[in-house]
Parts: structure tokens; sequence; C-alpha cells
């Protein structure tokens, strides 16, 4: 059991692999905050006052981020987004029609009870339309 929480890919687990190139969890930013005090710790234990190797890794890993997260949104595409939203919007309509009528249906059946020796059960008709 616990193999599989730790190979599920679970942002509880912080572990700085599972990070996609774009994040906004503050799962993920624990995670590299998490991973940068243990290389920091461990120069530190070393006995070196500057954390160079941990400075890097962290600026470089912020800067695809950054880079990522700005290009994606100086270089949008508006009609693929407008298209998106109304493929969503479409879908959900679909959906929002097909729990309508089952509802519909629903308020038509009829709940009539019957006794047996002890119990009391239901019996369910619906008119289909």
């Amino acid at each position: 059991m616990r193999d599989d929480y730790l190979s599920s890919g679970d942002p509880t687990i912080q572990d700085p692999t599972n990070i996609p190139d774009e994040f906004d969890d503050i799962l993920d930013h624990k995670a590299l905050a998490f991973q940068y005090c243990e290389a920091s710790y461990d120069v530190w234990m070393s006995m070196q006052d500057q954390f160079t190797e941990p400075n890097r890794i962290l600026e470089e890993r912020y800067s695809v981020y950054f880079l990522n997260f700005f290009w994606t949104k100086t270089n949008q595409n508006p009609d693929r987004n407008n298209l998106k939203i109304q493929n969503e919007v479409e879908e959900l309509k679909k959906k929002y029609a097909a729990k309508k009528t089952e509802y519909q249906n629903l308020k038509t059946c009829v709940v009539s009870p019957f006794s047996t020796s002890q119990m009391t059960r239901f019996s369910l008709s619906c008119s289909q339309t």
C-alpha cells in the first residue's frame, strides 16, 4: 500500500520530479522549497556557508516556471481559447439537458407502498414519455 502511494504521483508526496513545467499548486511550491531546504542543509552540514548549488537549482526551476507562465499568457490564441470554452459550454448544456429530462421522468414516477409480513416495501412505477 505504501509503495502504491509513493508511486501514485500525489502532490502531497512532495517529489520535485513529479512537478510539471507549468504548475500553480501550493503543494508543488512546497515541494520545491523542501528540496531547497534539504540540499541547503546538506551543504551547511559540510561546513559551507555559500549555498550556490541549491540556489542555482531553485533559480533554474523557477526560471522555467516563469518563462512558461509568461510565454503562455502573452502568446495565447484567443480564437483557440474561445473555441475551447464554447466546446465546454456545449458539453455542459448537453449534460444539463440530460439531467433535466431525467429529473422530469423522476417527477412523474409514482411511489406506492405495499406491505408484506413485517416490512413495508415500495414499488416504483414511471410513465415513459
